[in-house]
């Protein structure tokens, strides 16, 4: 991942000395994985912003072209950027955001079977075509929360296979080791599942959305190094996350600066363990001290 930002000077009496922090996430150079550089802005004024997005209207469309819902930024952290959204400084000033790479087709098309078996908890969460990510667990999704509108990450696994069924079971047992693993986790340190729906086809797991990046991204950012006080910061907030996890009998078995989220790009940012597909629930009370799976990244497997 890399990250960019700069300054860009505006000149208006009503706007502040530090006003909008905009930064951008892109996960791979070119574009063959399909997701598009992640845009977020964050409100750092003394006056307040608000991010606007299109909404549907009975009425005919104002003389803009569209009906724009604004709601304030102030004290929310990042929001992630949608083509078309607009972000208003003062009444007289206003930013529009325009996304130049097209999205892939995606999931959330109406005639999906993906997208009717979301319905059933669409009342209670959104999930867009906004692909955050891609890995060998599952697709990543920007969601939303419907009733506290808090943008969201949604995890959906394919969990249907042809093969016969007990490796089929054995599959799904794999498949749902993750939400059955964090299930009962609770830290700040560690990503938090908010909510799971199964169907006949996906596992949908909805989790917090964490808008600074990963902990790859955060030290390019950096100019590819961190200093010692930064990173004893982060290093301690892992080891938290691991001494809750091994007194939980949980072990990750895929530490990589990859799976190390960043809430945001400061010093003091929170930094959140996440992806929990190779986890391992092994109580002590059972006498299994050891594991004997060859799993995680070959790049960060010990020697």
């Amino acid at each position: 991942m890399l990250t960019w930002s700069s300054d860009f000077v505006l000149r208006d009496p009503k706007i502040s000395n530090r006003h909008l922090r905009v930064h951008c996430i892109v996960f791979e150079e070119g574009h063959d994985s399909g997701i598009p550089p992640l845009v977020y802005a964050e409100d750092v004024s003394s006056n307040g912003s608000y991010h606007g997005q299109p909404v549907p209207s009975a009425s005919p469309p104002g003389p803009q072209g569209l009906d724009y819902c604004y709601k304030s930024m102030r004290g929310k952290g990042a929001f992630l950027l949608f083509h078309g959204d607009k972000l208003k400084l003062t009444s007289q000033f206003v930013l529009t955001f325009h996304s130049l790479i097209p999205l892939r087709p995606s999931f959330a098309g109406p005639n999906s079977a993906t997208w009717q078996e979301a319905q059933q908890f669409s009342s209670r969460y959104g999930i867009t075509d906004r692909p955050l990510g891609v890995g060998g667990h599952g697709s990543v999704y920007a969601a939303l929360d419907i009733k506290s509108e808090r943008q969201m990450a949604c995890k959906i696994i394919d969990i249907r296979t042809p093969e016969k069924e007990h490796k089929r079971q054995d599959r799904l047992v794999k498949l749902f080791r993750e939400f059955e693993v964090l299930r009962g986790v609770d830290h700040p340190n560690i990503i938090r599942l908010e909510k799971v729906f199964t169907s006949s086809n996906n596992l949908f797991i909805f989790q917090e959305l964490m808008t600074g990046g990963d902990l790859f991204s955060y030290i390019e950012f950096k100019g590819g190094k961190l200093e010692d006080v930064q990173s004893a910061v982060i290093l301690q907030q892992v080891l938290k996350a691991l001494e809750f996890l091994h007194n939980m009998d949980i072990v990750h078995r895929d530490l990589k600066p990859d799976n190390i989220l960043m809430t945001s790009l400061s010093d003091s940012a929170r930094v959140v363990l996440t992806d929990f597909g190779n986890a391992r629930h092994v109580p002590a009370a059972e006498g299994k001290q050891r594991m004997f799976s060859m799993v995680g990244t070959l790049e960060y497997a010990a020697p």
